[in-house]
């Protein structure tokens, strides 16, 4: 039987500098896509989910949204050969939306900031996996229907240092039909656990699609509610923050 890198699934994100200073990034960006005038930045890399592990993306399409309007993009550019991609997001206004990346033979991977962009944002790692490891990660769950909706997602303290919170439990309205959390030793999500163990993470399968808001509840203290969409055969990911 061969092991599929599953739990790692998920992203880091890290908060930039907000003085919109922050170190350049070697990253591919559209020349047609980049507005003109004042601009923030969003920032990071792609990596695809293999059955060795993690490997740099190229070549991925990384579009921001409104959640306003949700077919016109409001920046695009393409990842480069190490991953690395760079979104220049008009400053008019702060971006409250998600980021979306294709590639062709992967599914569609949503990621969804706890809250709204308004300066810049760096190391938003996105996670794409390939439609067969994305069948196996459902298949593990028992759920395949053609309605229902897989996130991930990773509890931490704040967004300011993003340190992953152990013992914290997971819920979403719509609920899931299944959660699940990391296991120490084991590439497969443990579907009986009750809590995150050190890596903060946590899955949601069988989530009805459309809006859904994800919490989570530990003895360390309390967390914010955060709102996403999600969508039929596509990988959604968001943060839990306090």
């Amino acid at each position: 039987m061969r092991v599929f890198t599953l739990v790692p699934l998920l992203f880091a994100v890290a908060c930039g500098d907000s003085s919109n200073n922050s170190t350049s990034i070697d990253a591919a960006v559209s020349a047609d896509a980049a507005p003109t005038g004042p601009t923030f930045k969003i920032s990071g890399n792609a990596n695809q989910q293999t059955t060795t592990g993690p490997m740099a993306a190229s070549g991925v399409v990384i579009a921001a949204y409104a959640n306003s309007d949700e077919t016109t993009a409001v920046a695009t550019t393409t990842t480069a050969a190490d991953g690395s991609y760079t979104l220049l997001i008009p400053a008019d206004k702060p971006l409250d939306g998600f980021l979306k990346a294709t590639k062709s033979g992967n599914v569609d991977t949503y990621l969804y900031p706890p809250v709204p962009l308004a300066a810049d944002f760096s190391g938003a790692a996105i996670n794409v996996i390939d439609t067969a490891t994305f069948g196996i990660l459902q298949a593990i769950a028992g759920t395949t229907g053609s309605t229902d909706t897989t996130v991930a997602l990773e509890v931490v303290d704040s967004l300011s240092t993003l340190v992953p919170v152990a013992g914290a439990a997971v819920t979403s309205v719509p609920a899931a039909q299944k959660t699940g959390f990391s296991k120490v030793g084991s590439a497969i999500p443990d579907l009986t656990a009750m809590a995150t163990i050190n890596d903060g993470r946590a899955f949601l399968f069988g989530v009805p699609a459309g809006t859904v808001t994800v919490s989570a509840t530990a003895a360390v203290g309390t967390f914010k509610s955060t709102t996403i969409k999600t969508h039929v055969g596509a990988f959604t990911t968001t943060l839990i923050t306090e």
